[in-house]
């Protein structure tokens, strides 16, 4: 079997996809690891696409959305696709998606500093702001007042996207998807460490899935096609929150995510190519 897998560098330093790419070379996999920042590619051949019998994506730049594209262009089977990579990696049009579908999701709200400070009365902080665009918990703040939407860092006039802070447990509740398989894990929200006096260990332990959580992160993952995906939550009184859904998560505390990963993979690929 011939793999593409488009990524980015610095996602060499987590989980995935190095475990995936590891696992397939191990099975006797042909992979082919592209970084659109670091070779140059005839996109209007695809050569490197058309040999490939599957093209795996990991990251949200632009040029990693192009070239998943361009691949599925001329025949390749994509994992996940760009159309659902690009509904998960808009935060904006996330939220709304969410919320039209009838899922529990947090009040969001987009615009400038400026406008947001305006807008949200005082009543509804803190907020989370974070880009409409933004992964992997890059760019992510917890503002207390509406003075600290305007930071040093912070263009009055570039839209964010902001959504009341929800107080709820110090660790986030993780659904991590494979197709129809789903797991649970708790993990230290990266906010708990910025409130006075809590611990900073980030930790992650695999919980027991309940049916309730396992259809929520399955009509996540039918609402935008995913098929490799995580759903981040808070749990609270009235239920789970989902806080944000992703594509190819790191599947930190699943067991044998390697090897769960390269199954599906190859039994998708496979049922494709026989058809």
């Amino acid at each position: 079997m011939n793999v593409v897998v488009i990524t980015e560098p610095r996602y060499w330093r987590q989980a995935q996809p190095g475990g995936l790419v590891a696992e397939l070379a191990r099975r006797g996999c042909r992979v082919r690891v592209v970084d659109p920042g670091d070779e140059a590619i005839e996109v209007t051949r695809c050569e490197w696409a058309e040999s490939a019998d599957v093209c795996i994506a990991r990251g949200r730049s632009q040029g990693v959305l192009s070239l998943l594209a361009a691949a599925e262009a001329v025949g390749a089977i994509a994992l996940n696709s760009s159309r659902s990579t690009a509904a998960v990696r808009d935060k904006v049009g996330m939220a709304a998606s969410l919320a039209a579908a009838g899922i529990s999701t947090p009040s969001t709200y987009v615009g400038s500093a400026t406008a947001l400070a305006a807008l949200i009365p005082a009543s509804r902080y803190p907020l989370i702001a974070k880009p409409i665009l933004g992964d992997n918990s890059r760019g992510l703040r917890l503002i207390e007042d509406p003075r600290n939407l305007f930071d040093s860092s912070t263009d009055r006039e570039e839209a964010l996207l902001a959504q009341p802070y929800v107080s709820g447990p110090a660790d986030d509740l993780k659904l991590y998807g494979i197709g129809d398989q789903v797991w649970a894990v708790r993990k230290r929200s990266p906010f708990a460490t910025k409130r006075k006096g809590a611990r900073r260990e980030v930790t992650a332990q695999q919980v027991p899935l309940t049916p309730p959580l396992e259809e929520l992160a399955l009509s996540c993952r039918h609402i935008f096609g995913l098929e490799l995906f995580g759903v981040d939550c808070l749990e609270t009184e009235a239920g789970p929150l989902v806080i944000e859904v992703n594509e190819f998560p790191n599947y930190t505390a699943v067991p044998e995510a390697d090897e769960r990963l390269a199954d599906y993979v190859v039994a998708k690929t496979a049922k494709a190519l026989a058809r």
